[in-house]
C-alpha cells in the first residue's frame, strides 16, 4: 500500500509500506521507551522497505500536531497505547486530527490493556471499531493475549 503512513509506538517487527510512500514516527512523550531506540528501528525499516520521507517527532495525544504530522495520514499503526483510561479521549482526538475518511487504523495490544473498554467506548463515536480476525493476522500474532482493531472513520452525519 502506497501512503502517507503513521507508526505510533515502540519498534514493532514489521511495517507494511512500500517503496515511495511517506511515513513518521510518533511516540507520546514520557512513553517508557527510550526515543533513541525507537527512532533507530524505525530508520531501519523505513530504510529497508524503501520510504524516502521518514520523520521522528514527539506528539503528546489531543494536542497541536507537529508540522510533519499536518497532513493526515492514510495508515496509521500502533500498538500498547490502552494502558490509562484518562488518555483514552485525548488518543481518540489524535487519531481524528491524524487520520482522514479512507484512513485505516491498525491499534495492536496485548495482555495490558485496562483501558480497552473506554477506548472502544470513546472511540465508536467516530469510528468504526472492529477485531481484525486471527487468520488476517500472522501467524506470530496469533495468540490469545493479543489483538489487533481495525477502526475506520464513520460517514460524517450532514446536519
Amino acid at each position: 500500500m502506497e501512503g502517507h503512513c503513521l507508526w505510533q509506538t515502540a519498534c514493532a517487527s514489521a511495517l507494511p509500506l512500500k517503496h515511495g510512500s511517506g511515513a513518521a514516527l510518533s511516540r507520546q512523550p514520557g512513553a517508557h521507551h527510550t526515543r533513541s531506540s525507537n527512532a533507530v528501528c524505525f530508520a531501519a525499516v523505513s530504510h529497508a522497505a524503501g520510504v524516502l520521507d521518514a520523520a521522528v517527532v514527539e506528539h503528546r495525544w489531543g494536542c497541536e500536531l507537529h508540522e510533519v504530522l499536518a497532513e493526515p495520514f492514510d495508515v496509521i499503526v500502533a500498538c500498547d497505547v490502552m494502558y490509562i483510561d484518562e488518555l483514552v479521549p485525548d488518543l481518540v482526538q489524535s487519531l481524528l486530527l491524524l487520520s482522514h475518511q479512507g484512513s485505516i487504523i491498525l491499534i495492536a495490544h496485548g495482555r495490558n490493556r485496562p483501558a480497552e473498554p473506554a477506548f472502544k467506548l470513546a472511540a465508536a463515536q467516530h469510528f468504526e471499531v472492529g477485531l481484525v480476525p486471527g487468520d488476517e493476522l500472522d501467524e506470530v500474532y496469533q495468540c490469545s493475549d493479543v489483538d489487533v482493531l481495525r477502526l475506520r472513520r464513520l460517514p460524517v452525519k450532514k446536519v
